[in-house]
């Protein structure tokens, strides 16, 4: 296998701001500075990508997107410069009121992943911190909004699966939402890192760090999701392209060392059950 010379995902930290508290996620611990993408350096990352094309968008990255005051704006200018890139997004739901629904619905959008994660109210408070009825509410009224406008965009409910969920948990959480009309993803819980969770010894290539870039909210490159803090910095967008970036000595000694079985000297890598 070759690297590639451009990203296949870009991810986009519009802002680090959440309103969750999740268990599973080191977002409650993080100490970098926290923030919002300025409009200049948003702009400039889309137009970076004009150039290399990549095949998805992720708005977000540890905050929660609507967070973002200017979230749909901003999915607005990657249709508009992007056209045949899908923009997927994920999001609690907690904070998606009608309007936002309904403008959301305007917009070219590949999938919507609602990170729910249980079953029931209890459940829900225990692993995020939020009130599980106006989430609920918000989802429902949101695919509701979908079906009046005949959109056919991918809804999909997303739950933490093994290490924090039981089976009969996943049971009725797939019970639940697929009766609603939406796909059920179960997601591996992940040590980020080392930071939740043993180190592993994991030694096989990542896919983050062979196909995705990840970008924080004030331009600089991380290693990847999982390097929240940005431990590790291959390059900063408000100064070079995301192509010189990806291409450069940094990045590709990343990649390198995965394509040749080196993972385990890699800092973070070497820890991490991501893959």
């Amino acid at each position: 296998m070759q690297q590639l010379d451009a990203p296949k995902i870009v991810q986009i930290e519009t802002c680090a701001y959440c309103n969750a508290r999740c268990v599973f996620c080191p977002h409650s611990m993080m100490k970098r500075p926290m923030g919002k993408m300025s409009d200049e350096l948003f702009k400039k990352i889309i137009d970076d990508c004009k150039e290399i094309k990549p095949l998805r968008i992720f708005p977000f990255l540890n905050g929660e997107l609507f967070l973002d005051e200017k979230i749909l704006d901003r999915i607005k200018y990657i249709n508009d410069a992007l056209p045949n890139t899908e923009v997927v997004i994920y999001t609690n739901g907690n904070l998606l009121t009608a309007d936002k629904a309904r403008k959301l619905l305007e917009l070219s959008i590949g999938g919507i992943v609602f990170s729910l994660n249980a079953s029931n109210e209890q459940k829900y408070a225990e692993l995020m911190g939020l009130d599980y009825k106006k989430t609920v509410a918000n989802i429902r009224r949101f695919l509701e909004i979908r079906k009046e406008k005949g959109k056919p965009t991918p809804v999909c409910a997303s739950i933490i699966g093994e290490g924090v969920n039981s089976r009969e948990e996943l049971r009725d959480f797939k019970k639940q939402w697929s009766a609603e009309g939406m796909d059920v993803m179960a997601v591996p819980f992940k040590n980020w890192a080392a930071k939740l969770g043993e180190p592993t010894n994991v030694n096989t290539p990542c896919f983050r760090a062979l196909e995705q870039m990840t970008i924080l909210w004030d331009g600089r490159v991380s290693l990847c999701c999982m390097d929240n803090e940005g431990e590790v910095i291959l390059g900063d967008t408000k100064e070079n392209t995301i192509r010189e970036i990806w291409n450069g000595e940094r990045a590709k000694s990343v990649r390198k060392a995965h394509l040749e079985g080196l993972r385990q000297t890699l800092p973070l890598c070497n820890v991490c059950t991501g893959a």
